[in-house]
């Protein structure tokens, strides 16, 4: 809540208002692997030339999200409009995910479970950290506030990640710093192509 209050809290904007924003935030923030694994899914599919069934599946997931928007806004009020986003999303990278297997069996093997519980353990332990590290005393002055309310959980939580993608062994991090120690080799490998 210190980060929306940091940057929206002025005007009309109150401290209802920002607890009231925290909390959509939080539901759309819960939602990041899920939406991060619908693109990648959807553009697996484009990539095999199929455009319809991403197109068609996201047409019904968008009248089931309409429909249970409608029915969580009474109980859940706005949190009900962000929940059934959600649910509705989920919803459809799983469904593309299994006609995805079906298509291709090998793409989703034997290993792609016990990867994904890895990744779900180094996020739950990067959500623990932020959730420490967000609780900071951001009282004093707006400068220490700012260091301590953005500063200090980006560099944990960053740390956090970091480590636990390495002990857990995620193989993408690991190419990922493979890529940053080589850029400059692969940069001085492109300059010579081009001389």
């Amino acid at each position: 809540m210190p980060l929306i209050g940091l940057f929206f809290e002025r005007g009309h904007f109150s401290g209802t208002s920002s607890f009231g924003t925290a909390q959509a935030f939080l539901a759309y923030a819960v939602g990041l692997p899920v939406f991060s694994l619908e693109t990648l899914f959807v553009h697996a599919f484009f990539a095999r030339k199929d455009t319809k069934t991403p197109v068609k599946l996201g047409i019904a997931c968008g009248v089931l999200d309409i429909v249970l928007a409608l029915i969580l806004l009474g109980p859940l009020q706005y949190l009900g409009v962000a929940w059934a986003f959600l649910v509705t999303r989920t919803a459809k990278a799983l469904g593309l995910a299994i006609l995805l297997r079906r298509r291709c069996p090998g793409i989703l093997g034997p290993g792609f479970g016990p990867f994904l519980v890895r990744l779900l353990t180094c996020n739950i332990l990067t959500c623990g950290a932020l959730w420490m590290l967000a609780g900071a005393d951001t009282s004093g002055p707006a400068v220490q506030g700012v260091t301590r309310c953005l500063l200090l959980p980006l560099l944990g939580t960053a740390i956090v990640f970091a480590g636990s993608s390495y002990v857990l062994r995620i193989e993408e991090f690991r190419y990922a710093v493979a890529l940053i120690r080589n850029r400059k080799r692969a940069i001085a490998s492109l300059r010579g192509e081009e001389k």
